[in-house]
């Protein structure tokens, strides 16, 4: 393989993963509108609260994902939205730690390593 084919092919997203944490702002768009007005108002302010913290856990049975089913139950929309959340698309080279975009010149680069 080339240089150029292999940057193109190191650059492609392709694959996902699992992020480690989401962003209170990721959180909070995860809620499902519906779901949300049916929660007791108690448990709307708790929701909010929680939801206010700049990081979460983005495990599956995280701490945090023991909230979510506590508030909203295990098979909510906004479980499922959360799940979503935590998938993003990346490149083998992020996966490598080349970063998103990898030039034919970093190739030939580790080519001499």
């Amino acid at each position: 393989m080339d240089d150029a084919t292999a940057a193109a092919s190191l650059s492609a997203v392709d694959r996902s993963r699992i992020k480690p944490t989401l962003t209170g702002i990721e959180v909070r768009s995860a809620f499902d509108e519906a779901e949300f007005a049916a929660l007791t108002e108690a448990r709307q302010q708790m929701a909010l609260s929680w939801a206010s913290a700049e990081t979460f856990d983005s495990a599956t049975d995280g701490p945090d994902d023991k909230i979510i089913k506590f508030l909203f139950g295990a098979a909510s929309v906004t479980r499922s939205n959360l799940g979503a959340a935590r998938t993003e698309n990346i490149s083998r080279g992020d996966e490598i730690g080349f970063g998103s975009v990898v030039k034919e010149s970093d190739v030939a680069f580790a080519r001499t390593l």
